[in-house]
């Protein structure tokens, strides 16, 4: 089992490869297989600020990164 936590990664694709070798039989046995990875952007933190209520409605604001959809 593999598990991978992403913590710094940019967004992408990335390939990984992973070899396993058994060395108990003569010659040894190994096989390789690869598998993609796709890391997208973390979701936005939403920080509401001046939050009013009143008549059965609210209004606030927040603010939102440039450039990112």
């Amino acid at each position: 089992m593999l598990t991978w936590t992403n913590t710094a990664a940019l967004p992408g694709t990335y390939t990984n490869s992973i070899k396993v070798t058994d060395n108990n039989v003569v010659p040894p046995l190994s096989a390789t297989n690869s598998f993609t990875v796709i890391v997208t952007p973390a979701p936005p933190v939403l920080i509401v600020s001046n939050l009013l209520s009143s008549n059965h409605s609210f209004e606030f604001s927040f603010h939102a990164a440039t450039n990112t959809t």
